[in-house]
């Protein structure tokens, strides 16, 4: 098994966590890149080193979705010259994740050859930043997908060793890489299990590199693309009816060839949006058109329903409207822009996997599997001594303890 630990100015629990791994499992493969810390961080990285892992380097800091991706190559193209197929676990370097926890998450890939996902349960002293965000991307996740991830901002997870040569080819350098895994996985349609881990917050999350304006921003930008799609073609829309009314003195032929134009716009913007690459034209204007119609259908019943209870048309065409938006946006997502699930030839068209493969984000939180960690390897005495002398670094409350794993 790979452990893939992505590191951006980490304090000692960096080692500690790399040496406790290879206590556990003396022939586990862990690889560390270091995200551009700077020069004040090498001792951190030389003690790594001399924990066991093999440590990526590179000039500034490029983001978390950067990092992922220089691991993943790494280790794809030294498991292909080794001739090995198995799982990569991906870790965070600021204690978050147990060590018990690293292990039944391997486990579970390497049993499975699915994807896994180690959820948090999001209880006790938990940021209400890091609960309000979650919750939030978990809706946004399953209104565009239908699937019902309990967390889909974990950096616990782990992928078959196939899979890797399509997660690098995914867009984005920062925390929104770690969404769009998730989102190409849903498209595909590749299954994707999900097992309870142990939630870890230290008081005001300080080690957390999470800028939450910037980083927010980037995670949500599949909705905000989405609605700035469509406001652009409202504005559209409502230019030309003013503008054809004004030339030809009728109604109709403006509203019509308005929203013909509008619609047109939209459904060109949206096929970015939605990345529809490969997908059929004709099939997505197709139903594109179904859509626009069930939701014009839809919104009249609504305000009809609404209005005959007594309902205020201005308030009635504000819940319709947003109601309308959100249907038409999971609806985009899921049908008019999703990959076609099998070519003409029957061959597979997934990640690497076969497209009569169910979609699936599997639950195991009823099932508490219990870990069983391999008998742990005794670290050589050089190895502590030079660990031990290197741990004397950042604050003074911070020992580096050679602890047994437990």
């Amino acid at each position: 098994m790979y452990v893939l630990i992505p590191a951006y100015q980490p304090d000692a629990r960096l080692p500690r966590l790399i040496l406790e791994l290879h206590r556990a499992d003396s022939a586990m493969r862990i690889v560390v890149v270091d995200d551009g810390s700077g020069e004040e961080y090498r001792e951190i990285f030389d003690a790594s080193r001399t924990a066991g892992a093999h440590v990526i380097s590179y000039e500034g800091n490029r983001g978390k979705g950067y990092a992922l991706r220089a691991g993943f190559t790494y280790i794809y193209e030294h498991a292909q010259s080794l001739g090995i197929n198995d799982c990569v676990v991906t870790a965070d370097a600021d204690g978050q994740h147990t060590l018990v926890d690293i292990f039944r998450v391997g486990q579970a890939c390497a049993t499975s050859n699915q994807s896994v996902l180690g959820v948090r349960e999001f209880v006790g002293h938990v940021p209400a930043r890091s609960r309000i965000g979650n919750s939030a991307t978990s809706g946004l996740f399953w209104l565009a997908t239908g699937w019902k991830l309990k967390d889909t901002q974990t950096g616990l997870r782990a992928f078959p060793i196939d899979l890797l040569p399509t997660l690098i080819d995914i867009e984005g350098d920062r925390y929104e890489y770690e969404l769009r895994v998730l989102l190409q996985l849903a498209k595909y349609r590749h299954p994707v299990t999900q097992i309870p881990i142990e939630t870890i917050y230290e008081a005001g999350n300080p080690t957390s590199h999470f800028r939450p304006l910037q980083d927010s921003a980037r995670i949500w930008a599949p909705l905000l693309k989405f609605a700035a799609s469509s406001g652009i073609a409202t504005i559209i829309d409502y230019v030309l009816v003013l503008l054809l009314n004004a030339i030809t003195g009728t109604l109709l032929f403006p509203v019509v060839a308005a929203r013909l134009v509008s619609a047109s716009v939209n459904f060109a913007m949206n096929r970015h949006v939605f990345e529809a690459k490969g997908t059929s034209l004709r099939r997505s204007a197709m139903r594109y058109a179904s859509l626009a119609l069930a939701v014009v259908a839809g919104s009249y019943i609504m305000l009809s329903v609404m209005t005959s209870v007594g309902v205020p048309l201005w308030l009635a065409k504000i819940i319709a409207d947003t109601t309308m938006y959100l249907v038409s946006y999971s609806a985009q997502s899921r049908y008019v822009f999703a990959p076609e699930k099998e070519t003409a030839s029957g061959q597979e068209n997934t990640c690497g996997h076969s497209a009569s493969v169910q979609a699936a984000a599997v639950d195991l939180q009823d099932s508490k599997p219990e870990a069983s960690l391999p008998t742990p390897a005794t670290p050589t005495s050089a190895a502590v001594h030079s660990l031990r002398a290197r741990a004397a670094v950042g604050s003074h409350n911070d020992t580096f303890r050679l602890s047994r794993a437990s």
